[in-house]
């Protein structure tokens, strides 16, 4: 299947992702402006947030020759609900496996993906949602500030890989391209320190991003085995000052 083929089935469903969570979003938020605060609260505040941590590739290469490698992230926040948030996220940072590169008997698989990665993030915190607006202490505060997450985003590739001299593997030693993925993410969002009205919060995310594509790595084997597309992981700490704009 190529890019261009996977990018059109993938349209469909990124479209009717983002309309069913945002009519739950704007669902949610009219009935709670209606019930004087039934359910949650409209909070209506901004957040911008930076950090960083890992990649984690899972693409043609086995588990353990996935390399750990950087990642670097800012975003803007909304949250429009005590229970919900819109985030827009941009992301650089490397995808690394397999031997190093440049492998001079041209049999050993490897790769280095310089990739830029943007996507919008709906995160929902279902114990804050149960919390009912009433202001939660001890353990289950920090259980309020996890969250689970979906969206949509668009990854752009600039690929080096090692060239085998088996064709199967459909090696592109130079491979620049974009595809869409679907990211999955668990995570926590826990205050640390008020700052007036506003909120300096410790954020740790672990998102796993399906992409619709088999290229992120620089290897598309023509393998019957190779049925699946590629994706990656990342780790990531970072800082989110929430306030009223």
């Amino acid at each position: 299947m190529n890019r261009s083929t996977r990018t059109l089935k993938a349209m469909p469903m990124l479209v009717m992702l983002a309309f069913c969570i945002t009519t739950f979003h704007y669902s949610a938020k009219a009935q709670l402006n209606t019930a004087n605060g039934s359910g949650g609260e409209a909070v209506d505040m901004l957040g911008i947030s930076a950090g960083g941590g890992y990649t984690f590739s899972h693409s043609d290469f086995e588990w353990t020759k996935t390399i750990p490698s950087p990642v670097f992230y800012v975003s803007a926040h909304y949250f429009s609900l005590d229970f919900l948030s819109i985030s827009l996220e941009v992301q650089k940072g490397l995808l690394k496996g397999g031997a190093k590169l440049n492998d001079p008997d041209r049999t050993k698989t490897g790769f280095e993906n310089n990739f830029t990665a943007g996507c919008v993030n709906f995160r929902f915190f279902p114990i804050a949602l149960a919390g009912d607006g009433v202001k939660l202490d001890g353990v289950l505060k920090v259980l309020a500030s996890i969250y689970g997450g979906t969206g949509a985003g668009y990854l752009y590739n600039s690929v080096k890989a090692n060239n085998i001299v088996n064709s199967v593997y459909g090696v592109r030693t130079r491979y620049v391209g974009g595809n869409f993925f679907i990211p999955l993410e668990l995570g926590t969002a826990f205050p640390v320190a008020n700052i007036g009205n506003s909120k300096l919060m410790l954020n740790i995310n672990l998102r796993t991003n399906l992409c619709f594509s088999d290229e992120i790595d620089g290897y598309q084997p023509t393998l019957e085995a190779n049925q699946h597309n590629d994706a990656y992981s990342t780790l990531t700490f970072g800082l989110i000052y929430k306030f009223r704009p």
